[in-house]
């Protein structure tokens, strides 16, 4: 099991790491050649696309979490059951997506400050981008099947080619003046070529993995249906959480002022990313746990608490203190000011958020989320009234503390003691397993940096990275004496052993 988890971390974060360099690379040239408005636009209808993922209801996980399952208990020909009965949902679904796609823009055009000047670009660009997400929401069947059998390394080798032809469009495209029509074009584009990548790995990997409709009963479609349904409102909460915010902004000040706060939030959503990719991971381990004894489960819920716990603190302490410095050498000091402010209040929420997440993944895999997704909504929805009366009495950055303050409520404390409740175990346990033996860290990386930005005018990549090296090594070696257990040390000790050798 520990390879197969460390195998499908290791292709999720290899994922995430090209995503990360390409937006490194081609999101200064984008702003650039678009501008802070049409750049703004392209914020907002990538929002409305992500919104509109919400019509995914949760299948992908339902289909990973029955695949996995049924895989670890042999049963025969559940895979072409948990599927076919999946796309009773999941077609009509996409069905209606591809007849709403033309209205979609103009909703968009009356609920948001853009100028009148850009109507059919806009109209036109979502309608492609509602396409691009019914077949998404199709394409979840297959994504399912490799995620359910736990082949990451599939889905990420998918994900990183079709991210390179996109970066390569995108950059085509603008060079030769196709503005936002040239994106979406290129996303619709890249989406048709992943889905049917997904089909043909999936039906490699699996191939009893028809959709056949005399697999199709009642009781499957309810268990699908049932499952996902929760999901969902999670995946609602999350969406309102990470996306509303830029509807607020763009509704209530400008296009232009959506530019500033989406460079601070799509940094905090890379880091984000991170901690949903490790999420996804441990959904399915759980699961196949669950089938065990309780003190197993819950061992390797705290040894990876404590990971999610290493890796947030290490990526949002470091950007929660050299942030700015990143984006004033990035996109220009301008940005270091005003996105500066806003990407602080969002990481210092996003360090409380991260780690919370392998809570979730561990409800899942044992089928106790409901709760959990719900009143993750209903504080979602706190989030979008609380950044709507602060973004008029403060602007960006009520928008950020709106966000910050609503996350750092439900993750900080009503997550803890979902989980605890639903696992049987104190606070005290909770604390002194996970966080308790990752403070010291925490604090080291924090100490150590503020003393090097405080000392030295960091300018220039090389000068930030080699701030990020010396906190970073400094920080690994209080997390090896302090955080982690005889076990895990014999165990890295091996790793960089047999690394060392190989070289």
């Amino acid at each position: 099991m520990l390879r197969t988890i460390v195998r499908n971390l290791s292709a999720n974060y290899i994922g995430i790491a090209g995503n990360i360099l390409v937006a490194f690379m081609l999101t200064p040239f984008v702003i650039r050649t678009l501008g802070d408005e049409m750049y703004g636009i392209w914020t907002i209808i990538a929002a409305l696309g992500a919104y509109l993922t919400l019509c995914d209801v949760g299948l992908v996980s339902a289909i990973t979490k029955y695949i996995s399952h049924g895989n670890r208990l042999e049963e025969k020909g559940h895979v072409a059951k948990v599927v076919s009965c999946a796309a009773v949902i999941a077609i009509p679904i996409a069905l209606f997506l591809f007849l709403l796609s033309p209205f979609t823009g103009q909703a968009l055009m009356r609920v948001m400050n853009i100028n009148e000047a850009h109507y059919k670009i806009i109209v036109i660009a979502t309608m492609m981008t509602t396409i691009e997400v019914g077949i998404f929401v199709f394409a979840g069947l297959f994504r399912g099947i490799i995620l359910g059998l736990q082949r990451n390394d599939v889905e990420n080798l998918i994900q990183l080619s079709v991210l390179g032809l996109r970066a390569i469009g995108i950059y085509l495209v603008l060079s030769q003046g196709f503005g936002l029509l040239g994106m979406a074009s290129v996303m619709l584009t890249c989406m048709i070529t992943a889905s049917m990548a997904s089909f043909v790995f999936s039906r490699k990997l699996m191939p009893d993995s028809k959709l056949s409709v005399s697999m199709v009963d009642r009781e499957g479609v309810s268990m699908v249906r049932k499952f996902s349904g929760a999901s969902f409102l999670s995946m609602v909460a999350g969406q309102l959480i990470f996306y509303s915010d830029s509807f607020v902004v763009g509704h209530y000040l400008t296009a232009a002022a959506v530019t500033y706060y989406a460079v601070a939030w799509t940094l905090k959503e890379y880091t984000n990313s991170l901690m949903v990719a490790t999420h996804r991971v441990f959904i399915p381990v759980f699961s196949n746990l669950s089938t065990g004894d309780n003190e197993t489960l819950l061992s390797h819920f705290f040894k990876s608490k404590r990971y999610m716990l290493v890796m947030s603190n290490l990526l949002c302490l470091g950007l929660l203190i050299l942030g700015d410095r990143f984006l004033a050498i990035w996109l220009g000091e301008k940005y270091a000011v005003t996105s500066g402010a806003i990407l602080m209040v969002l990481f210092a929420a996003q360090l409380i958020r991260g780690p919370q997440l392998i809570s979730y993944a561990l409800l899942q895999g044992i089928g106790k989320h409901q709760l959990y997704a719900r009143l993750e909504l209903v504080f979602a929805v706190l989030n979008l009234l609380l950044s709507i009366v602060l973004v008029q009495k403060m602007g960006l950055i009520g928008v950020a503390i709106a966000t910050a303050f609503t996350q750092m409520v439900f993750y900080g404390f009503v997550s803890p003691m979902l989980l605890n409740k639903a696992m049987g175990i104190s606070m005290s346990t909770y604390i002194r397993e996970t966080y308790g033996k990752t403070l010291i860290p925490a604090i080291g990386i924090t100490i150590v940096l503020l003393i090097i930005k405080s000392n030295f005018h960091i300018d220039s990549f090389l000068e930030l990275l080699s701030a990020g090296a010396i906190g970073g090594l400094i920080y690994m070696v209080l997390v090896y004496y302090t955080a982690l257990s005889g076990d895990e040390k014999r165990w890295v000790v091996d790793q960089i052993g047999q690394r060392m050798q190989r070289a």
